[in-house]
């Protein structure tokens, strides 16, 4: 009896160091994205958080795969999805060049863009592209502002000046370095929320510049390509089963 109790310990004991092993021996998904509350961002010394962080927790929590997540300056992710550097970025926009070394799953969120200016324009809106010819206009390199952008921004050389992140923008607005900024709507609202003084100073055009649609980019380098189908999967099976709704709830 003793044998057989003994034998039976091994074996639990030796499948204990397979599972574990084989564990340790899982890929850890690496994860990047820019400075972009609330979808994202990371005080000095602390973890990241936000919507889209707590997003693909839940998310590669169901596919039983580890993450670490880093935030970085948008162009640095993306060379990093490119070269296979990372095997994901967050809320990325899908376009032509993107598509050449990225795969995107479902929708993570529709976004909507819009023009910022101070009291040095207090009654300014626009209509046409060609309206905006006169003005400096701050932009967050790599950023995807959409074709129509892209277009006018050519034909009409417009005035624009790249930062790495939105803040610096602001800054730059209110310093009166440059005319207009552009900024995601919640991402304003996220910004203007910790500091008064933004909400006060700032206001919006009426006309958007650019509706995103926001994706989980997977890079073409990545293992996690060969399962797109089942993060798509994943992914709406949060949304159906109300844990997106939750998270969103959960952070206002």
């Amino acid at each position: 009896m003793k044998k057989v109790v003994f034998m039976f310990a091994c074996i639990i004991w030796l499948s204990g160091l397979g599972i574990s092993k084989l564990y340790a021996n899982e890929p850890v998904v690496k994860i990047v994205g820019d400075p972009w509350p609330p979808w994202m961002q990371q005080e000095k010394g602390a973890k990241p958080t936000g919507y889209a962080i707590e997003i693909v927790q839940e998310l590669f929590k169901r596919l039983n795969l580890n993450i670490d997540i880093r935030i970085v300056p948008f162009k640095r992710a993306l060379a990093k999805v490119k070269y296979g550097e990372a095997d994901a970025i967050l809320m990325v926009a899908k376009n032509k060049e993107r598509s050449q070394y990225m795969l995107f799953n479902i929708p993570m969120k529709e976004t909507l863009f819009h023009l910022y200016h101070t009291d040095t324009l207090k009654n300014f809106q626009w209509k046409k592209w060609q309206e905006l010819q006169p003005y400096k206009i701050g932009i967050v390199g790599g950023f995807n502002y959409g074709k129509d952008w892209d277009g006018a921004r050519k034909k009409y050389n417009f005035k624009t000046f790249e930062v790495t992140k939105d803040i610096q923008n602001i800054g730059k607005l209110l310093n009166g370095r440059v005319d207009l900024i552009i900024l995601e709507k919640s991402n304003a609202t996220a910004l203007f929320k910790d500091n008064l003084k933004f909400k006060s100073q700032l206001r919006p055009a009426n006309k958007s510049v650019f509706e995103a649609t926001n994706h989980l980019g997977i890079s073409k380098k990545s293992f996690l390509a060969a399962k797109i189908l089942e993060i798509n999967e994943t992914l709406q099976k949060m949304k159906k089963d109300g844990t997106y709704a939750k998270i969103l709830k959960d952070k206002k």
